[in-house]
């Protein structure tokens, strides 16, 4: 009988079969247009990358980091080029995540090796350092089959039309595998922060999620509300097994409707994006009118 092989070897064989991938992925991390509309989306955020989980090993964990502030392209590079993320000889496969909570001063600096006292004691108190915190309705697709994805289209769709109808300010990103729908904090009735108040943010946000999970598609996940959640910053790449996608951003109904993730293929993309700015959806809207209809039946709060 042949020994088993160890995590490493094939954490190698993976990457070793995959190089041509990961050569996309250094070329296209390391253009300047991608690294401007990153630092976008980290702007007094936490910035963290993980691991995908098809390569989960006790090699790859130590490779996670999270409680990183880049507030712009120096930033960025000092991580990717820090921690290895992005150099000729040192390449692995990692998905790049911002905060759902923006902070009043944004995260605070710290070593890339290590995480002093200090730092310690503000993420002991996180909560109390947070300014917002986004509304995430994540519709997930069981897998990349043209059915699944089609099903998670189909109800991010549904969705979207209450949001048209109600007239709530929001946007729709491809998440690598099904879609996202952000509807930024500051259009969010006031809440605490604070995990442990009963009427805390994350508490109304599962709520709405539960919602849509149970009028208009299972595939809602309700399970990602916490005062810690990070999602994938549009237009960093979502690793899978096989394919590795761009997490585009959709401007409207009518380019949802005809969304066709083959076109979001890392090897196909190649949109310049020096000039590209993601347009809120219903931008002159409010989010009382969908707060009421999930919150409120005549006029008195729901039980």
């Amino acid at each position: 009988m042949k020994p088993e092989k160890s995590e490493r070897m094939q954490e190698l064989k993976e990457i070793k079969t995959d190089s041509p991938r990961l050569d996309l992925a250094y070329e296209y991390y390391n253009r300047t247009d991608v690294k401007f509309q990153i630092i976008k989306y980290t702007q007094r955020r936490e910035f963290a990358y993980l691991a995908p989980r098809w390569v989960w090993s006790e090699a790859n964990r130590r490779k996670n980091g999270r409680h990183f502030r880049i507030h712009n392209v120096h930033h960025l590079d000092v991580i990717m080029k820090g921690k290895y993320l992005l150099t000729m000889h040192n390449r692995f496969f990692v998905n790049i995540f911002a905060s759902l909570a923006t902070y009043k001063d944004g995260v605070p600096y710290r070593s890339l090796q290590s995480v002093d006292e200090s730092f310690k004691k503000w993420e002991e108190k996180i909560h109390e350092h947070m300014e917002s915190y986004d509304l995430l309705i994540d519709v997930d697709s069981p897998s990349h089959g043209e059915e699944d994805l089609t099903f998670a289209k189909e109800g991010t769709i549904e969705i979207k039309k209450i949001f048209d109808q109600l007239n709530v300010p929001h946007y729709i990103r491809f998440s690598g595998c099904g879609f996202h729908i952000v509807v930024p904090g500051k259009f969010l009735p006031k809440k605490s922060f604070d995990p442990k108040d009963k009427d805390n943010i994350y508490i109304y946000c599962k709520k709405i999620a539960k919602y849509f999970f149970d009028n208009m598609t299972e595939l809602v996940d309700t399970s990602i509300y916490d005062s810690r959640r990070i999602c994938k910053i549009p237009f960093t790449l979502a690793h899978y097994k096989r394919h590795s996608y761009v997490c585009l951003p959709i401007e409207s109904g009518i380019a949802l409707n005809g969304f066709d993730h083959q076109k979001a293929l890392l090897h196909k993309f190649n949109a310049d994006l020096r000039h590209y700015t993601e347009k809120l959806q219903n931008e002159n809207g409010n989010f009382d009118k969908l707060h009421k209809l999930i919150f409120e039946k005549d006029g008195k709060k729901k039980k």
